[in-house]
């Protein structure tokens, strides 16, 4: 089994990506349905994204988030964050 990518290098991996597609975080928030600051606040650690906000974020940015749970106990954790392939995008 591959390790889980932190929260926070995710979060940098969604940053880059978006530099990359040339969004302003204003224009990714209209995307995602959020308030016009929350990407930065994302980004800079300062709030966390809800789940749903965290997968809507990726998939905009072409990246799918895996959910498995955990054998230890009933949490559900994200497993990784891969690039959706091209056929697969909205």
């Amino acid at each position: 089994m591959r390790p889980t990518p932190s929260v926070n290098s995710m979060i940098r991996t969604l940053r880059a990506e978006r530099l990359l597609a040339g969004l302003n975080g204003k224009e990714l928030t209209k995307k995602i349905g959020v308030a016009n600051n929350s990407i930065y606040k994302w980004e800079l650690g300062k709030h966390d994204p809800k789940l749903g906000n965290f997968i809507a974020w990726a998939n905009v940015l072409g990246y799918s988030v895996e959910l498995v749970p955990r054998l230890t106990s009933h949490a559900t954790v994200i497993e990784s964050l891969e690039p959706i392939s091209a056929e697969c995008q909205p």
